[in-house]
């Protein structure tokens, strides 16, 4: 299910269990920005995982994106790597 719902469902199940420095990768973000393509679907313009990560990093500050694996900027993950900063 890629819906924007449940992804941030997952997220926030998932986020729990991430240690310091690791990461939480959250796939498919690049559904939004398919959504007009042939076979794409309009709800995805607005309803998908990366409105998902946008939404949980905009009320937590203990997750951060990390770009060094969009570097090169092809990706089905943009925004998706989440790293937790470390405690100390």
């Amino acid at each position: 299910n890629h819906s924007k719902a449940h992804v941030a469902e997952e997220i926030r199940l998932y986020s729990e269990l991430v240690t310091d420095d690791s990461y939480l990768v959250v796939m498919d973000g690049a559904q939004a920005l398919v959504s007009e393509i042939p076979r794409g679907n309009s709800e995805w313009a607005h309803d998908n995982p990366l409105a998902a990560v946008r939404e949980f990093l905009a009320k937590t500050d203990d997750f951060e994106r990390d770009t060094t694996y969009e570097r090169f900027g092809t990706t089905c993950v943009p925004e998706g790597f989440l790293r937790r900063r470390s405690k100390v």
